[in-house]
């Protein structure tokens, strides 16, 4: 088995970039380093909560706040002896046969802000990626980390994000996993400089820890079995076989299905 240099001289780098994108951060850290899943979760959390872009995200807050995107919603009101928007004549003929003629009531259009749009789903994602993390991250933490600057830097973040995604303006958007045209729309709409620190710790969210701390909590055997694996591919390819990129099947292996079988 030749295998090439690039496999033999760094397996989990190679390893790495083969990974199938999006991947669960915590599952691939735990298959490919053979830690356990509450010393993968800790390493992620830690890595996502104490991240600088997580500290950028939540230091541009107070500004972003005030020039969050809007869409306009209207609502329709009965006003009783005032008018809050044009008036909807058909219908304020409507509800003053039901309520016996009354003169004084209309029905009118009233325009409000709406900010449940994608950029600020966007948004709250972001800040409950820090939320989540920092609380994974505290109830993982081994007791000699408790009370090191680490630790309150992400036990502040994470208070900070938790207060951030209750602001008002927040309150009413989706918790939801942004989409492909949500994310594509927040990066090339009229806001994108508001909304770039919330884009760039949701790609640090989706892909943590750079492969050369991956790479750290690697002995000597797991190299190995990595460097066997990622000969084995190189073989493959090297034959004319095409290798689909590596999935993790439940946190224990990295396997890959060739496309044409």
């Amino acid at each position: 088995m030749s295998g090439t240099p690039e496999a033999a001289s760094d397996p989990v780098a190679d390893v790495w970039a083969r990974l199938h994108r999006p991947f669960d951060p915590v599952a691939a850290i735990a298959a490919i380093t053979g830690l356990s899943v509450n010393v993968a979760t800790y390493l992620v959390a830690t890595a996502v909560a104490g991240s600088p872009e997580a500290d950028r995200l939540l230091d541009e807050l107070p500004r972003t706040v005030r020039a969050l995107a809007t869409s306009v919603s209207v609502n329709y009101e009965r006003c009783k002896g005032e008018l809050r928007g044009p008036v909807l004549w058909s219908e304020t003929m409507s509800a003053r046969a039901s309520s016996f003629g009354d003169p004084d009531l209309y029905v009118c259009m009233t325009p409000s802000r709406a900010y449940d749009v994608d950029e600020n789903r966007v948004l709250v994602a972001a800040l409950v990626a820090v939320r989540d993390a920092a609380e994974l991250s505290a109830e993982q933490a081994p007791p000699p980390e408790w009370g090191t600057p680490a630790f309150r830097h992400i036990k502040r973040n994470g208070n900070d994000a938790r207060r951030f995604v209750e602001h008002p303006s927040l309150q009413r958007v989706a918790r939801t996993v942004p989409g492909g045209r949500a994310l594509r729309r927040t990066r090339a709409g009229k806001k994108a400089k508001v909304y770039a620190p919330a884009l760039a710790m949701l790609r640090r969210a989706a892909d943590p820890l750079p492969v050369d701390e991956v790479r750290a909590w690697c002995d000597r055997r797991t190299r190995a079995q990595l460097g066997l694996l990622t000969g084995v591919l190189a073989d493959l390819e090297a034959a004319g076989l095409p290798v689909a990129p590596l999935r993790v099947s439940h946190g224990r292996r990295v396997m890959s299905h060739s496309r044409n079988r």
